[in-house]
């Protein structure tokens, strides 16, 4: 995405830094899609491998 795009850098509630996109993704940015599903937490649970992961592995 451009530069001057509509995506920016917020505190989340755990005080990392999170990307919020206040506007429309062209979907020819698209690069890939993942479904994430829901642990009995209540929590996303990222797939092993899954670039970015929060929690490091699977929960």
């Amino acid at each position: 995405m451009r530069r001057d795009s509509a995506l920016r850098w917020e505190v989340s509630r755990g005080g990392d830094l999170f990307p919020h996109l206040y506007g429309d993704m062209p979907l020819d940015a698209v690069i890939s899609v993942v479904e994430l599903l829901l642990g009995v937490a209540g929590r996303h649970v990222f797939p092993s491998g899954f670039e970015g992961n929060p929690n490091g592995a699977d929960e």
